[in-house]
């Protein structure tokens, strides 16, 4: 009888496991976690984590496959952020760890449409702005 088929784990991890990437023949590990920005630059990009950052010859294409999709998101073709590090959206950009990161005016739909917003009366005119790709005025998260 032949051995029961095994599940490819490498196609549905952990979300929550480190992943490594590679630096001059080191593998430097890498808690989804401590990353609050990827930011890219041609086929390089710099993982921006708590304490360091590390630039890695890897794309934001594929690097956007390879994390938490509940909890990450692109806002710009050089940029993605981890949800819960943004600490206010403004017209146009974000603050994340007290760096301010651009938000395409493509990508903010979508952005605003996975963050919990209170106080929605402020900005009943919003939907109607963004269609005309308006941007808002400031969104402070809580």
């Amino acid at each position: 009888m032949p051995p029961p088929k095994m599940k490819n784990t490498n196609q549905n991890p952990n979300l929550n496991d480190a992943f490594f990437i590679c630096i001059k023949n080191e593998f430097i590990k890498i808690n989804p976690q401590d990353v609050f920005m990827i930011e890219g630059m041609d086929d390089d990009i710099v993982v921006h984590t708590i304490n360091e950052k590390h630039k890695v010859h890897f794309t934001l294409k594929s690097i956007i496959n390879q994390l938490p999709a509940n909890d990450f998101i692109r806002v710009h073709n050089s940029y993605i952020v981890r949800l819960d590090k943004i600490t206010l959206i403004k017209m146009g950009s974000c603050i994340v760890n007290k760096k301010v990161v651009p938000i395409s005016r493509r990508l903010q739909k979508p952005l605003l449409s996975r963050i919990k917003i209170i106080g929605k009366k402020d900005c009943s005119s919003l939907p109607e702005k963004l269609d005309k790709i308006k941007m808002m005025d400031q969104f402070v998260l809580q």
